[in-house]
This record gives C-alpha cells, structure tokens and sequence, in this order.
C-alpha cells in the first residue's frame, strides 16, 4: 500500500494496484502538523483503518515508534501514541508486517540486540512482548511481510526467519541460516584447509529476498558467494520445506 497524494484534506491510498480516497479533516491535519516531530515512514491500511506508523526522538538520543489510527471513512484520529520501544537506527532495526490471521499489522523492532513485537489495533492497546534469540544487529523486510515473515540478522550475516502469527500474535522462529561453507561440494581436504585458515573471510556478504510460487507460498532465501569453494551458495526456505 502506497500513498500517492495528500492535497486539501484528501488523500488518495494504494492497495492493490486500487486507489481508494481517504478524507482528512481539518482536526486530523492539524493534529498531524503538531506532531511534526514524527516522522512517518509506512500507511497501513486494514479492516477499515489506516495506521500511520513512524519513528520520533526520545531524550536518551534513540528512537521509538510513534503510531496514529484513523478512520479510513471519515479520516479523523482514532487513537495516537508512542510504543514503548527504544531504538537505535529504525531505518534498519525496524519494519511492519501483517499478521495474515487477524489481518492486522504488527510493528517489529530490535532493542539491545532483541526482536520486539507489539500487535496494532485501532485503539493501539497491544503490549510489546520479546521474541526468542538475540544478538541481532538489523531487521530485512524480504517482500514476504504480507505473511508475516520478517528476517532478523546478525553480526556477520546470518539470519533468523520469524513469522509473526495467530489469534495471540506470537513470533516464531522458521528457520536458522547457518554458515554452512563445507556443504557436499566440500571435501574432506579442503575443509581441513578452511579450519586451518580461521581469519580469513569465507564468505560475502549475505543477500536475503523472497519469491512467491504459483499458489502464493514464500520462499525466503539467502544468497552469498563461498570464497574458499567459489561457488554462488543459496538456499531458500518455505514453511516445513527447504530448497538449496
């Protein structure tokens, strides 16, 4: 879902390759305008609800989000609030998915190395809660987060694929990524040879995307390039099935 124009209180939203017309009033405009420190980066719009998602400053020099609902019929402000986040750089440890059973989004976050999560709803009264696993340094929407599938990193590249689902909306764990350099196209010698060399670097530096196949399921995928068996290495991953 895209924006295409907001012009004397009268937006104009994509879904769906779809223009639909959402009226702003001159309440919901200046409420917006005073909260000019925010800044918006994603529209959301759900069972008859446009959530206006973005990122405002906090004293501690981070980051947290900030989320105002409106009412796609009328455009007035349903509810306004900042989410009890604290992030360093939300261009890169934060993103939006949907939750595909109650077709509702869910903002995703990382905080000290921690995937955090919070269900939205009109009236914006979901907690925060944690998902399992740590250490993570950025969030990568792939294309798959109208599923709910959201790929976290790690230092280095390695990544965890989450789906975030269910009438509870919990966050699971799909796959692990692992850096598995000696695969069948490595012998015996040459991984002797990888453990001998323990500083030089293996691999590049890892590509994560999704695909779709003709019933609509996601693959996520990760693509890098083996230094030490010079081959293009991928391997792609759909629920309780896996593609290398």
């Amino acid at each position: 879902m895209g924006i295409r124009v907001i012009s004397n209180g009268v937006g104009l939203l994509q879904t769906k390759g779809e223009l639909s017309t959402l009226h702003i009033s001159d309440s919901t405009r200046i409420n917006l305008f005073r909260r000019s420190k925010i800044t918006y980066t994603k529209l959301v719009l759900a069972t008859n609800t446009v959530y206006a998602i973005g990122v405002t400053k906090t004293a501690a020099a981070s980051h947290t989000l900030h989320v105002t609902t409106l009412n796609v019929t009328t455009g007035e402000v349903i509810h306004s609030a900042n989410i009890g986040a604290n992030i360093a750089d939300p261009w890169k440890e934060s993103a939006t998915v949907l939750n595909p059973s109650l077709q509702l989004p869910v903002a995703v976050w990382l905080e000290k190395g921690t995937l955090r999560y919070v269900p939205l709803t009109p009236t914006l009264n979901g907690k925060p809660k944690s998902a399992r696993g740590s250490g993570f340094v950025g969030i990568i929407d792939v294309g798959a987060g109208s599923r709910g599938q959201i790929v976290a990193v790690r230092q280095g590249g390695l990544g965890v694929l989450y789906r975030l689902d269910g009438e509870q909306t919990s966050a699971t764990v799909v796959w692990e990524y692992e850096d598995a350099v000696c695969g069948h196209l490595c012998d015996y010698f040459l991984c002797l040879f990888i453990l001998l060399q323990p500083f030089a670097k293996q691999n590049s530096e890892s590509f994560y995307t999704a695909t779709f196949d003709e019933n609509g399921n996601p693959y996520i995928g990760r693509i890098f390039w083996s230094y030490s068996i010079q081959v293009c290495k991928g391997l792609f991953v759909r629920l309780g099935e896996t593609d290398e």
